[in-house]
């Protein structure tokens, strides 16, 4: 017997240490992989084209390192190992978004890149049509007896035109001046003017019409670019832009797989503000709303870390020991004992 209970805890923490071991290989690797995406977005200039994801990406990297170097506060080897091993998988899930944000950045420069290309292309075909129609212009105008007039329709057949002898009625002794029996004054023509025909030159109508490259159509804001720049703004403090950001992304989103996420994080943002009944009523809405979500115990642990900052401790403790028993292999069960522990005399 006594060697059972020898053997019994050895082999249960050569399992923890062997499954400890192979998340830290895991999460390494993920962190490398996530630096290499990053340094090859900047190479490509993604600081300017695609802002907003460079920084989600830096954001979530230096959380995976974080994560990954936080050492566990548990006093107990079941508690240290399950401590341990949960801070590994955060840090692997932020280091897989540091890539995912990172590999997006790469995606838009090289759309930008390739409707450059595209614009560059048009804009090379209209110039050759521009100059093929100057120069069918030019042979026009080097035509003789021909006129160019654009926009216009084509003039009418030409008629021939015989001007008919004016009855003449001398008003003043002056003889330059002559009047029509219509009363309009006409001075009288060279003795030369012959009674000939007179022909206009047909005019022709030449439309000049060039294809200006369309305006790109605005792009839709993407539910995950939304997000992120939520949380980044959480992460930089800015608590009421923050809460703005992802109240817009449930309007916008309401059925997207985030909601539940950001519904959460909406809860943050007014527990962050110290306005902790409206917390409560955030937090609240994940548990009854999203009820197959991945923040059903971070939404709880909440609910009773508000109740204690409205200094109703015996509710905030009843919520935190729902949170254990309930979620007990979770990171919010072990804050959640943490809390319990360092805050016995005021329960």
């Amino acid at each position: 017997m006594k060697h059972i209970f020898i053997i019994g805890p050895l082999f249960f923490f050569f399992l923890y240490f062997q499954g400890g071991c192979a998340s830290t290989g895991i999460a390494e690797r993920r962190l490398i992989e996530a630096e290499a995406a990053i340094k090859a977005a900047k190479s490509m200039g993604a600081q300017s084209i695609a802002p907003t994801e460079i920084n989600s990406a830096e954001l979530y990297y230096e959380q995976a390192k974080l994560s990954l170097q936080e050492e566990p506060s548990a006093t107990g080897m079941v508690a240290f190992f399950r401590e341990s091993d949960a801070l590994k998988r955060m840090s692997i899930k932020d280091a897989l978004l540091a890539k995912e944000a990172a590999e997006n950045a790469i995606k838009k420069v090289q759309n930008q890149r390739d409707q450059s290309k595209k614009e560059s292309i048009l804009l090379g075909s209209n110039t050759s049509s521009l100059k093929s129609t100057q120069e069918a212009l030019q042979k026009e105008r080097e035509q003789p007896g021909q006129k160019l007039v654009i926009e216009e329709s084509k003039a009418p057949e030409p008629k021939t035109i015989k001007p008919k002898p004016p009855e003449l009625k001398i008003t003043e002794p002056k003889a330059t001046e002559l009047k029509t029996p219509e009363s309009k004054t006409i001075k009288p023509r060279s003795p030369e003017l012959k009674a000939t025909e007179l022909k206009t030159p047909e005019s022709k109508t030449i439309e000049l019409k060039t294809t200006k490259p369309k305006a790109p159509e605005p792009k839709t804001i993407e539910p995950e670019t939304l997000y992120k720049e939520a949380f980044y703004l959480y992460k930089q403090q800015d608590y009421k832009t923050s809460l703005i950001t992802f109240q817009r992304f449930l309007e916008m989103f309401p059925d997207h797989s985030l909601s539940d996420n950001v519904q959460y994080w909406i809860g943050e943002c007014l527990y962050s503000q110290r306005k902790y009944k409206d917390a409560i009523k955030a937090f609240q809405a994940v548990l009854i709303n999203f009820k197959e979500g991945n923040k059903l115990a971070d939404a709880l642990l909440k609910v009773g870390l508000s109740y204690f900052n409205l200094h109703n401790h015996q509710k905030s403790k009843q919520i935190l020991q729902s949170v254990i028993k309930r979620y007990p292999k979770t990171h919010a069960a072990i804050l959640a004992r943490k809390f319990l522990n360092e805050h016995k005399n005021k329960q």
